[in-house]
């Protein structure tokens, strides 16, 4: 679940497979992938659509942008670069955020626009999901005595309780 040290990179596979998918569905092709990012987001989309790319399922040339406010480190957008395809300075992340919106709004068939919150949720929910799995395969093979199971949830941000109520 750590691989790019961000659970969100779980949340960027799900978002980006799933608007893949309804694209094919509809006969569109995608070209691009947008988002915004403060760092961690836009790191787990990256690595999410090399990682599609790397086993055949995105295509090598759908370009991935990432949009990032003057506040980011320099080093965190080297980083960026080094593995995206293309990163974009704005003036602030809520610039960056309106940019990624704009470019799926000018090309909405082709764009895949990845919002910060569908990786934290969805990523948080493929956890709990996971987590619920391994827990429901310990109670029908019996290594799991407990009648009654808790699972305590922080809500720190509040994504990984959201993500309970999608179970």
């Amino acid at each position: 679940l750590q691989y790019g040290l961000s659970f969100k990179i779980l949340g960027s596979l799900a978002v980006i497979l799933r608007e893949l998918k309804k694209a094919r569905w509809a006969g569109h092709a995608i070209t691009k992938i947008v988002t915004h990012t403060m760092f961690n987001h836009g790191w787990a989309v990256i690595l999410a659509a090399n990682f599609l790319k790397d086993i055949g399922v995105l295509p090598r040339d759908v370009a991935v942008e990432i949009g990032v406010g003057k506040e980011m480190s320099l080093e965190q957008q080297k980083k960026l670069r080094k593995f995206g395809d293309t990163v974009i300075q704005y003036e602030s992340y809520e610039a960056a955020k309106d940019a990624a919106r704009r470019k799926k709004e000018k090309a909405p068939e082709q764009t895949i626009l990845v919002q910060h919150y569908q990786g934290v949720v969805t990523g948080y929910a493929a956890m709990f999901l996971d987590l619920y799995k391994q827990l429901k395969k310990k109670v029908e093979d019996g290594s799991l005595k407990a009648k009654t199971i808790g699972v305590v949830v922080p809500v720190g941000a509040g994504g990984l309780i959201a993500a309970s109520k999608v179970l």
